[in-house]
C-alpha cells in the first residue's frame, strides 16, 4: 500500500505537470493570435509603436557609445615633466674627465673658476743633468729634407769634424748630430738616425751641449 500511494502521488503530480505546460502554451498561442489580430486591425499605431522603440534603442546606443568615448574617460595622470637644466643639481664628470685633485678628493673648482696650478713633477738626476750642462751653440738652422742642422758653433770653439753633440730642449735631450763641416762662423751637422723620438721635430733656437753618457 505504502508503495502504491507513493506511486499514485507522483502519477497526479505528473498530471498536474503536463497539464499546466499545456496551459501555459495555449495561452501564449492566445496571446500572439490576439497581438497578431491587433497589429492587423491598427497597423499605423503598431508602426508608430516600432519607430518608438527603434528610437529608444538608437538613444540608448549612442549613450553607451558616448560613455565609452576617450573624452568620457577619467583624465590619465599626467606623464612626468622633463628635468631642465636649471633644476637638475650640478653633476660633477666621470673620474676619466676629473682633476687629480677631484680624483684624490681634493677641492672642485666652481664652474668658471681658475683651477689651481699643477706643480711639475721633481726633475731626476740625469733631468738635472742635463739642464746643468753648459751650450756650446743653438740650432740656426734645420732642414728636415736632407737630415741637417746649421749651428751656431765654429772652429773658434774647438769644433772639429766628426764630433757628436747633443740637441737639448729644456731638461731633455730630443736627438744627436755628428759635426760633419766647420767653418769659422757656423757649423753643418747631420742628424744620427733614430735618436730624434716620434713626434719630435727640431726647431730653431734649441740648445746644442755636449754629448752625455
Amino acid at each position: 500500500m505504502k508503495y502504491f500511494a507513493i506511486f499514485i502521488t507522483i502519477a497526479l503530480f505528473s498530471v498536474m505537470g503536463y497539464l499546466i505546460y499545456e496551459q501555459r502554451n495555449e495561452a501564449t498561442a492566445l496571446k500572439n493570435e490576439f497581438e497578431l489580430l491587433r497589429r492587423q486591425q491598427n497597423p499605423a499605431a503598431v508602426n508608430e509603436r516600432d519607430l518608438e522603440i527603434a528610437k529608444l534603442e538608437s538613444q540608448i546606443l549612442a549613450q553607451q557609445q558616448s560613455e565609452q568615448s576617450p573624452s568620457s574617460l577619467p583624465p590619465l595622470n599626467p606623464p612626468p615633466t622633463t628635468a631642465t637644466a636649471g633644476n637638475l643639481p650640478p653633476l660633477s664628470p666621470p673620474p676619466s674627465m676629473q682633476s687629480p685633485q677631484q680624483q684624490l678628493g681634493g677641492p672642485i673648482v666652481p664652474p668658471g673658476g681658475v683651477p689651481a696650478p699643477i706643480a711639475p713633477p721633481p726633475l731626476t738626476a740625469r733631468q738635472r743633468q742635463i739642464l746643468a750642462a753648459p751650450p756650446i751653440g743653438k740650432v740656426t738652422e734645420y732642414q728636415q729634407e736632407y737630415g741637417f742642422v746649421v749651428i751656431s758653433a765654429n772652429a773658434a770653439m774647438k769644433v772639429e769634424t766628426s764630433m757628436t753633440f747633443a740637441i737639448r730642449r729644456e731638461q731633455n735631450i730630443i736627438g744627436r748630430i755628428k759635426v760633419t763641416s766647420v767653418d769659422e762662423g757656423s757649423t753643418i751637422a747631420d742628424i744620427l738616425p733614430n735618436t730624434v723620438p716620434p713626434g719630435i721635430t727640431v726647431v730653431v733656437g734649441d740648445d746644442i751641449i755636449q754629448d752625455l753618457p
